[in-house]
């Protein structure tokens, strides 16, 4: 489902783009001979149309944002809860991040891309190392939605994942730590989530050898 958020951070910025167009003399006039049980109706109205987004599925509402969530999202963020420290930080999309954050763990939000698109983790390494808005990442968390429709990571940037983007993860500095899927009755996975731990050590011992 669309977070109220997400509705009203897209539709902030389509009419920021369509305001410049409105002939503003035209409103003043238009405004100025509406009554205020008039105005305080079309308020009103414009709530509860707000509000009745968030029943449609994200991918029916917007083309280019996919913000459901699954099972398996919550169950990883729980594992990561109960088995991360509180100086690690979580690398992981806008999405998931909100509710990484209010678990009471670090995450990036929208301060990483590159650690999605690219296909060598050395191309994202001055993301995984951190800067002024988190610390070093030392945990990846990955969902079907990232992999399969979008990383969403603002209303002006989505990063698509592509399977040699995705398959660094399976590979060092990266280490698989948890994997939790729903499954139906074909026995194919429905959503599923993934943790990834950073093996600092491996990046640390490799950077040593390429700078001598």
């Amino acid at each position: 489902m669309v977070p109220m958020s997400a509705c009203a951070a897209f539709g902030i910025v389509q009419i920021g783009n369509r305001a410049k167009k409105i002939n503003t003399q035209r409103l003043k006039k238009l405004f100025g001979e509406i009554s205020v049980e008039v105005s305080v109706f079309g308020i009103a109205m414009f709530i509860i149309l707000s509000n009745t987004l968030t029943v449609y599925p994200a991918g029916y509402s917007f083309k280019h944002l996919d913000e459901r969530y699954s099972g398996p999202c919550f169950h990883a963020i729980e594992w990561l809860k109960n088995n991360t420290k509180n100086n690690d930080t979580i690398a992981t999309d806008l999405r998931l991040s909100d509710f990484v954050w209010a678990y009471g763990m670090n995450a990036t939000f929208d301060k990483t891309n590159i650690t999605w698109s690219c296909t060598d983790w050395r191309d994202c390494l001055d993301e995984l190392k951190g800067n002024e808005n988190y610390s070093r990442v030392t945990y990846i968390l990955i969902d079907d939605v990232m992999r399969n429709s979008v990383v969403y990571l603002n209303v002006d940037l989505q990063v698509h994942m592509t399977n040699e983007s995705y398959d660094k993860f399976l590979r060092e500095p990266f280490e698989l730590v948890y994997r939790n899927a729903t499954i139906d009755s074909s026995g194919e996975e429905i959503h599923w989530a993934e943790v990834y731990r950073v093996n600092w050590t491996y990046i640390e011992e490799f950077e040593e050898r390429t700078s001598s």
